[in-house]
């Protein structure tokens, strides 16, 4: 379990995300609020400044990840390069697919097809239908196949653990790291890698001025409606939303634990909360 220590004595997590659009669960209530505080906007607009002063740096990491890819297989390990080219060489010879890549990074290689504007162009869509439908002569087929972001001229395609690539779906957010963290970008993602080698189901968000840790994927299914005590309903986190909050009650900065100020003197650490990724 990823619990850092220390105490950040401020009240704002990551709420400048982005696509993101923040959902804030009440631990005790596990209450879902489908529209952001005043303070969350503030917080976002007031980032978007800082973000276009700093050299643009935020267009930029826009531009730099625009346009979508099919992951046809990833492998790992020394021989990882030769073994993407061989299965496409493969699949050349064997079947009609053709726009087959090959991106490779140390020693991890993905086998890729194509190069989409949109994942929502025919052309994407007709390419992966293929893909998924087309046999190797020893049987093997590709129906995990999917479409993911690229990233031109930054380490090529996106990561699989990039949580851009599940637009529409929820995910618990349970950390951040900004820019005293040095590079957030890198610390996010070192932090997924860590959580995913303990089996953890993790995903990272790189905004322009921070970077967000989240877990799981969840859809509207996994949100429950309640009748609400002035009338009317609410929608609160449903059972895996909320099993997944006991493991990770948090949302750390830089690795620490959040304590917010409340009125009377209170105090509370900043709960995880649900996210929802957005186009």
């Amino acid at each position: 379990m990823w619990m850092g220590r220390g105490v950040l004595g401020i009240c704002g997590p990551a709420l400048a995300l982005g696509m993101l659009l923040v959902i804030v669960g009440c631990v005790e209530e596990r209450r879902v609020v489908r529209e952001t505080f005043p303070g969350m906007r503030e917080a976002a607009d007031r980032q978007r400044s800082e973000a276009r002063a700093r050299s643009d740096r935020g267009s930029v990491r826009s531009a730099e990840r625009s346009g979508w890819t099919i992951l046809v297989a990833e492998f790992t390990g020394r021989d990882a390069r030769r073994q993407a080219e061989r299965l496409a060489g493969r699949i050349r010879s064997q079947t009609s697919v053709t726009g087959l890549w090959v991106h490779h990074d140390g020693d991890r290689a993905r086998l890729y097809r194509g190069r989409y504007p949109d994942p929502r162009v025919d052309a994407a869509v007709e390419d992966l239908r293929e893909l998924r439908v087309a046999e190797l002569e020893d049987g093997q087929r590709f129906r995990e196949s999917r479409l993911v972001m690229v990233m031109p001229g930054r380490r090529g395609p996106t990561s699989e653990y990039d949580l851009r690539q599940h637009a529409g779906m929820y995910s618990l957010q349970i950390g951040f790291y900004d820019e005293a963290a040095g590079d957030f970008e890198k610390a996010a993602e070192q932090m997924v890698e860590v959580l995913r080698a303990d089996g953890v189901e993790a995903y990272f968000y790189h905004g322009p001025v921070m970077s967000s840790v989240t877990v799981g994927l969840f859809t509207d299914a996994d949100l429950v409606a309640r009748e609400h005590a002035g009338g009317g309903k609410i929608m609160v986190y449903g059972p895996a939303v909320r099993q997944l909050q006991e493991q990770f009650p948090h949302n750390l900065g830089n690795g620490r634990t959040i304590v917010v100020n409340l009125p009377g003197g209170r105090q509370e650490v900043r709960p995880s909360f649900l996210v929802q990724v957005r186009n």
